[in-house]
């Protein structure tokens, strides 16, 4: 299969990773503030959310493109 899309075409890709990263991030610091419930501190809060900001982009960027080149197949629906 060809990846090569059309100019612009993995701009879908970039808006599925951000949305996957918000939700990566957002679920960080729920869990974090449950487990630190009593005591907020904002350090313990601050590194895993920092961390989760770094990596996640990185590593979930692969899972977008795959996400959208299945969106855009079924969108599309070549013959």
């Amino acid at each position: 299969m060809d990846f090569d899309g059309s100019p612009g075409h993995w701009v879908g890709s970039v808006g599925m990773n951000t949305i996957l990263c918000v939700i990566s991030l957002l679920l960080t610091i729920v869990i974090s503030t449950l487990l630190l419930w009593p005591d907020l501190e904002v350090i313990p809060m601050l590194l895993p959310a920092l961390i989760v900001g770094l990596i996640s982009p990185v590593l979930l960027y692969p899972v977008s493109q795959t996400l959208w080149t299945a969106i855009d197949l079924v969108i599309r629906k070549e013959k």
